[in-house]
């Protein structure tokens, strides 16, 4: 299992946490997001982007979560069963009719689980987060 977490700030205040990640043997991938790695996700969650790898695909329907202290995923479900070889887009906590109306608002200690993708298998997944008072104005 390896992963490599790049951050992008934008100008517009919006942060993406891009993860490059290749599953063990057992199919599965843990990231930490913690201070102790300066990796803090701050703000809303607003959207989660997977990309599976051109190369060596993971399985079909492999989910990822993001798991805060108390086991609760971040994503609400939104990463469960994605795609073998199609990019695809979620927007976490969304409420329908509304203008991405976000219920979680996350400080600190995550844990990226990728479950399922297969020995080998690869790809990207990509969090964007809103920062909490642009949010908070939704």
């Amino acid at each position: 299992m390896s992963a490599i977490v790049t951050i992008i700030d934008s100008p517009l205040g919006l942060t993406q946490y891009v993860v490059a990640w290749i599953a063990d043997s057992n199919g599965s991938v843990d990231v930490q997001f913690d201070g102790r790695r300066n990796q803090h996700i701050l703000g809303l969650i607003d959207q989660l982007k997977t990309v599976p790898s051109a190369g060596v695909a993971p399985t079909d329907n492999y989910d990822i979560t993001l798991v805060d202290r108390l086991g609760l995923d971040a994503l609400d479900g939104e990463g469960i069963n994605r795609d073998t070889a199609d990019p695809e887009t979620a927007w976490p906590n969304a409420t329908l009719g509304t203008t991405h109306t976000l219920d979680v608002g996350t400080l600190g200690d995550l844990e990226l689980r990728i479950r399922n993708a297969s020995n080998g298998g690869a790809g990207l997944a990509v969090i964007q987060v809103l920062p909490g008072d642009v949010a908070a104005s939704a």
